[in-house]
């Protein structure tokens, strides 16, 4: 599994990193802690998913 720190998803997916912090610590988006525990790791191929539940329009197609 390909997995993105929570900052680039969050610059990737154009949305604010606060917002998608709190979808991930209350469950709505899928992600694991890194080996260290100190970062939040989202899997590359949920991106779309998560755009999508969070309104982003940076990965719909056009």
């Amino acid at each position: 599994m390909a997995a993105i720190k929570l900052s680039d998803a969050s610059r990737s997916l154009k949305v604010p990193y606060q917002r998608l912090y709190l979808a991930v610590v209350n469950g709505r988006v899928p992600a694991v802690r890194d080996a260290t525990g100190s970062r939040w790791l989202i899997p590359e191929e949920a991106l779309p998913g998560i755009a999508e539940a969070l309104g982003s329009q940076a990965l719909k197609a056009a």
